[in-house]
């Protein structure tokens, strides 16, 4: 559930619509059994039946290749663009992790279990207290190791919400870095363009003007060719006294 419950903070309602929920071992289920999971599965609004209301699609992988690739061919065939909740509320908002939905749940989800142990701190301090006043060693030493795995448990807990911070960071930092250089590209992109419109332009110019001085070369020539023809007959026409 706990999962389950991150994940949809994860994707967000509009993120859902490409997602397949896949049940598997079929083959290793009592048929009347997994039937009755699947059914408790897609209805149990808890479970699966909010995401399947915000588009999610239930898939049977119970035959091995041949399912796995109906699964792949669907999610190929929506050919649409996913922008999950996180990636808008980290990159777009420029939100940081712990103020994100996800972030919120990952908290709550600390603040739950830190509770927990701080009450199991509680029950070792009191157990420990009478183990004392008993003089039971053994206990003492029982309890001295719950302790060292309750707080072992505690810093692994921290240590892993600074972990996810920083590779949050990290992700945002390249996401950033992949549109700074997208958007360079892009400007490169449309000055080679310019560039090669303007290159075009001026050939295409220079080819009119080649044009256009041939063409002068042309009627130069022929009327050259007239003025000699002209001249030739005039020439013919000439009477000898």
């Amino acid at each position: 559930m706990k999962n389950l419950r991150m994940f949809k903070k994860l994707c967000g309602d509009e993120g859902l619509s490409s997602v397949v929920l896949a049940t598997t071992m079929w083959n290793k289920q009592d048929n009347a059994a997994a039937l009755e999971r699947e059914h408790q599965l897609v209805t149990k609004r808890e479970f699966w039946a909010a995401m399947i209301n915000n588009g999610s699609k239930v898939f049977r992988h119970d035959k091995d290749i041949e399912s796995a690739r109906e699964i792949v061919d669907y999610l190929i065939s929506k050919k649409k663009p996913v922008i999950l909740d996180i990636q808008r509320q980290m990159v777009d908002n420029r939100m940081s992790l712990v103020d994100t939905a996800a972030g919120k749940e990952v908290e709550a989800e600390i603040a739950r279990q830190r509770e927990r142990y701080e009450k199991d701190l509680q029950s070792v301090k009191e157990e420990m207290a009478e183990a004392i006043q008993a003089k039971d060693k053994e206990a003492q030493e029982e309890l001295r190791k719950f302790k060292a795995e309750i707080d072992t448990k505690m810093r692994k807990d921290e240590e892993d919400r600074r972990r996810l911070q920083q590779n949050w960071d990290d992700l945002r930092a390249q996401k950033e870095k992949e549109l700074a250089d997208e958007r360079k590209q892009h400007y490169h992109r449309m000055v080679e363009s310019s560039e090669r419109i303007l290159k075009q332009q001026h050939e295409l110019e220079l080819k009119k003007q080649e044009n256009a001085h041939a063409a002068e070369m042309q009627m130069a020539a022929l009327a050259t060719e007239q003025w000699k023809a002209e001249a030739a007959r005039r020439q013919n026409e000439c009477v000898v006294m």
